[in-house]
């Protein structure tokens, strides 16, 4: 019996110690001692530091790693800086955090129903509300134009910092899956704006060419036009996008593409 009662004892100063020990691991041990930002692009330090990063995500030095929020952090940073995403928290244990993240570039700008403009990336996040001034200031000192847009966004359904709700601007989807479609053919940011002059969207009008309704009208810095008939953008961009990159210069300088049956064809305007 006094064996049995030792021995149970000694199972219970050997929990007692684990536990002790794993309390000193995680009061001593598993304490953010480093906090680093990872930028997806050399020279985004500049846009937000990553002292104001950090600062901003409110995560601390010497704050235990397991209890620390993702997404409260993420929240926290984005509110602060709407010009920037963050793309992942990494918990390197037992003491390491880094933040990456990418810095939001407008590639559209949206007129809203008070005279202001949106400013949105890719995501249809707002990056930043603006005058018209300030607008064509920021165009000058980033040396690009913003793609502009045919239709109007209600104010209160744009938040800086915020994606714009689909259900806002059934227009606004289609001028996103124009965007992505054209990523997906190495189209992207700056390069979009330089390509893309405009996107017009206009639902179930048939005054433009014969076969029929089209949803958007993206207008090229060449001249071309390029008529979306359909809302499954995607496919449909990218084979505009290459029949256009089969006409000659001098095509280049005019007209517009449509889908007619099977094919994509260029109409020179008239």
């Amino acid at each position: 019996m006094s064996s049995r009662i030792d021995g149970r004892i000694l199972a219970l100063i050997i929990a007692f110690a684990i536990i002790a020990v794993v309390l000193i691991l995680f009061a001593t041990v598993f304490l953010v001692r480093d906090i680093s930002v990872g930028y997806s692009v050399k020279g985004e330090e500049t846009v937000v530091s990553q002292k104001q990063i950090v600062d901003a995500s409110g995560i601390k030095l010497n704050k235990n790693i397991l209890f620390i929020s993702e997404s409260e952090a993420t929240a926290n940073i984005q509110s602060k800086y709407p010009q920037i995403k963050v793309i992942n928290i990494e918990r390197k244990f037992p003491s390491e955090v880094i933040i990456y993240v990418t810095v939001r570039v407008p590639l559209i700008k949206v007129e809203l129903d008070d005279g202001l403009f949106a400013l949105l990336d890719r995501e249809m996040s707002v990056v930043d509300v603006m005058t018209s001034d300030e607008v064509t200031a920021y165009e000058e000192e980033n040396n690009y134009t913003l793609t502009s847009v045919g239709f109007t966004l209600k104010s209160d359904s744009v938040k800086i910092g915020k994606i714009v709700s689909p259900s806002a601007s059934p227009e606004l989807c289609v001028v996103q899956n124009c965007i992505m479609a054209l990523e997906n053919l190495d189209i992207l940011n700056q390069s979009f704006c330089s390509f893309i002059t405009s996107v017009d969207v206009s639902v179930n009008d048939k005054t433009l060419y014969a076969d029929g309704d089209y949803i958007a009208t993206l207008k090229t810095s060449d001249g071309v036009d390029l008529k979306i008939s359909s809302l499954s953008t995607g496919s449909l961009v990218a084979g505009a996008y290459d029949k256009y990159e089969t006409l000659t210069e001098e095509q280049k300088r005019g007209g517009y593409i449509y889908k007619k049956g099977n094919d994509f064809v260029h109409q020179d305007y008239s």
